[in-house]
């Protein structure tokens, strides 16, 4: 029988904690060892009931989500997961500010009034369960500076080097290249901060991103990337061009495809696939479809298989193609399935990424 989960709740709200409480009840596997009313409460209690994951309210008396979390990331490094209000774009962004600290992922509150309300909490049951094996770091402002930009990871950061290029990919060094797809879900936020703060504003590319994330935090999401690096971070708009030096992400409850005019198309009526809209796979296949080898292709860390399939079909349609490593993901699950398909040309580290990149726009 598997290990039982101990989860501590920190929420202000008595219903909100009743909410969860029943939730996680709901799974054998689950256990709640313990209820923080606050941030303080929260910390104090992580001392001394040392659970396998927190999950973690933002705006609360006496001690907030945001301070909490860093203080427990410091002291007590514990998986933690945030749960902010869906209608709260304040939250919202503090929540990413959050992970920069070194909580793994956020959800919005559980609405019980929200139809769908089974399928929602079977899902948080499956993302406590998964965060609760990851192996966490300690997080101390000022003194981690070996975990360049604060990236968390499940093992130390790689250290930064040139990347030789293999001669099976020197063939497409230098080759026209319009749009660099990528795709990522758990750890996403914090990879692709790192990844992305490496290329200059000007860079002559641009990027269009799949993030698995919560309905209605992508706004927040975008608000937040924007702040991080050089390039322009926007959401994804209909019918608009990829421009070079800018990032489009693709909003929630929509599939994005690229034209081979290397216009976005968005189509809120398509299917799912799999459970996401928008999917990393939905993106990719249009691209290897219409743009073909003057696109590269990266999947990033995170749960499932989504982009495997896409990632394949721009590896057969001549695509560069790209797959973080095991050390360096969060969650090693979606690349793992690209390269378990045989859609990667080059497996890399995360820091090795940009200069791969650099290699195939530059020559």
């Amino acid at each position: 029988m598997d290990k039982i989960v101990n989860i501590l709740i920190v929420d202000d709200s008595a219903m909100v904690r009743c909410i969860l409480k029943e939730i996680f009840d709901a799974d054998p596997a689950l256990r709640v060892v313990g209820e923080a009313v606050n941030g303080r409460d929260g910390v104090e209690k992580t001392r001394d009931l040392r659970p396998d994951i927190i999950t973690m309210d933002i705006q609360m008396p006496e001690m907030d989500g945001f301070e909490a979390t860093e203080e427990i990331m410091a002291n007590y490094p514990t998986p933690i997961l945030i749960f902010s209000s869906a209608i709260d774009k304040t939250e919202q962004y503090t929540s990413f500010k959050a992970i920069s600290l070194g909580a793994l992922d956020n959800m919005a509150k559980p609405d019980i009034t929200q139809a769908g309300f089974d399928e929602i909490a079977a899902a948080m049951r499956r993302k406590v369960k998964i965060l609760a094996r990851i192996n966490v770091i300690r997080h101390i402002r000022g003194k981690f500076k070996h975990y360049k930009n604060g990236i968390h990871a499940s093992s130390p950061a790689t250290t930064e080097t040139t990347v030789p290029v293999p001669s099976v990919l020197k063939e497409l060094m230098g080759s026209p290249c319009r749009v660099i797809a990528v795709g990522a879900s758990t750890g996403g936020p914090m990879a692709l901060k790192k990844m992305l703060a490496a290329f200059p504003h000007d860079f002559p590319a641009g990027f269009v991103l799949v993030q698995h994330i919560t309905a209605g935090f992508d706004g927040s999401f975008v608000e937040w990337l924007d702040t991080q690096i050089a390039m322009k971070v926007k959401l994804a708009k209909h019918n608009e061009t990829v421009s070079s030096g800018v990032v489009y992400v693709a909003p929630c409850g929509y599939q994005l495809t690229v034209a081979g005019d290397n216009r976005i198309q968005l189509d809120k009526n398509a299917p799912l696939w799999g459970e996401f809209k928008p999917s990393v796979n939905t993106l990719f296949q249009s691209v290897a479809r219409n743009l073909g080898s003057e696109a590269v292709g990266v999947i990033l860390t995170g749960m499932g298989s989504d982009g495997a399939e896409g990632l394949k079909e721009m590896y057969q349609n001549g695509a560069f193609t790209i797959a973080q490593d095991e050390s360096s993901s969060l969650i090693f699950g979606m690349p793992r399935a690209a390269i378990e398909m045989q859609a990667v040309r080059i497996v890399l580290a995360l820091d090795q990424i940009p200069d791969i990149i650099f290699n195939r726009i530059k020559g």
